[in-house]
């Protein structure tokens, strides 16, 4: 056995399984980063190794990767640490050559050199089953210790397009969709609180309708659209997520940030419809960032209430990031590019906050943003 995981980062492993997938993702912003998943009978027909994890005493810990990647486990440090949308893994060994300034992406250079860019490797089969797996059994980790019960959406969850979600007084329901493939829709029942997160990274044109259908429903939406990365002309995308409250007693927030370097125009409709009840309120806010001079983003805020007992606000905004507003932090030292970094991930934080956001795939919203200015 080998000693790799800190005593904290032991413990929290050991409270949620023994068991884990550990792969090195690639393509993050310095190249490289390292996802922990609990180790299902999927993983097996992978031809993953078992390294043992611990020392003398210790309960071992398996940890299931690819062949041609073990080394790099040796002489290995991963720590599990808290950030502000869940965790992430800092790895640390002697052949990393570089670390991007977010602390958890790093190159190695030999990996870069040894990538068969024409054939499927078992990281990216590993990744791509990482998500299925996660939406499949989301609810798995912490579910002994925590009143809120998470779920990943997937395309099996979303097969017959109008999912049905019941919620409960004793957790909350956290909903994690970054499937960013069909249009579908998702109706809640029962009595208690949603969270519900619709990421789009880069996605095709995609529409989230949430049903509300019962009385004393608490739910707020959190959108995140992500155009950062499309710097030359892509499909014009037409992104919309509404819920609709068919009881009473309804309380409704909807939160929507939108980041854009593509100079096609980007369109994102956040909306609460309140069609009939009593007694409800609705607040929507949509913020949308112009990351270039030839970024294109139309927002549309809609609030469709047909009932009169109903408290409902929206405010809308669409900025860009000024020299004035980076000025004071590159005066401490911090170059340009990381200052407008930071103020991005202060603005998601806004919309996006959340401890249980680890398993999404939302690759990019701390990606260094390259700037078109």
């Amino acid at each position: 056995m080998q000693k790799i995981f800190d005593k904290n980062t032991r413990k929290l492993l050991l409270s949620r399984w023994e068991d884990f997938v550990v792969s090195f993702i690639t393509k993050w912003c310095a190249g490289n980063k390292v996802s922990i998943a609990i180790a299902t009978d999927e993983y097996f027909d992978m031809n993953l190794d078992c390294i043992r994890e611990g020392q003398e005493g210790d309960t071992p810990l398996c940890l299931w990767i690819a062949p041609e990647d073990a080394h790099l486990l040796e002489n290995a440090r991963m720590t599990i640490v808290p950030k502000w949308n869940g965790e992430t893994v800092i790895y640390t060994s002697n052949q990393v050559s570089k670390r991007c300034w977010c602390g958890s992406s790093f190159a190695v250079e030999w990996r870069e050199n040894v990538t068969n860019k024409h054939e499927e490797s078992n990281q990216e089969k590993i990744k791509k089953l990482s998500g299925k797996i996660a939406s499949l059994k989301g609810n798995f980790i912490k579910r002994w210790t925590t009143p809120e019960r998470v779920i990943y959406l997937s395309q099996e969850l979303l097969t017959d397009n109008n999912r049905i979600f019941t919620l409960n007084t004793e957790q909350k329901l956290i909903i994690i969709d970054d499937f960013g493939e069909t249009d579908a829709t998702i109706s809640i029942s029962g009595i208690g609180s949603l969270e519900y997160y619709f990421l789009l990274i880069e996605s095709t044109s995609q529409k989230r309708l949430i049903k509300s259908l019962d009385d004393h429903q608490h739910i707020t939406t959190h959108l995140f659209v992500n155009e950062s990365h499309q710097d030359i002309p892509t499909p014009k995308k037409n992104h919309e997520l509404v819920i609709e409250v068919h009881g009473s007693h309804t309380q409704v927030v909807s939160k929507s940030l939108t980041l854009s370097s593509n100079p096609v125009l980007t369109r994102v409709l956040s909306g609460i419809r309140i069609l009939s009840g009593h007694s409800h309120e609705a607040t929507l806010t949509q913020r949308s960032i112009l990351l270039s001079d030839h970024a294109a983003i139309a927002q549309i805020p809609l609030l469709d209430v047909h009932t009169n007992d109903t408290k409902a606000s929206h405010s809308a905004n669409i900025v860009s990031i000024t020299p004035e507003e980076t000025f004071y932090m590159m005066s401490r030292g911090i170059s340009d590019e990381d200052a407008k970094n930071m103020k991005i991930v202060s603005l998601i934080r806004e919309v996006i906050d959340h401890k249980y956001l680890t398993q999404a795939d939302i690759q990019g919203l701390l990606i260094k943003h390259q700037s078109n200015h």
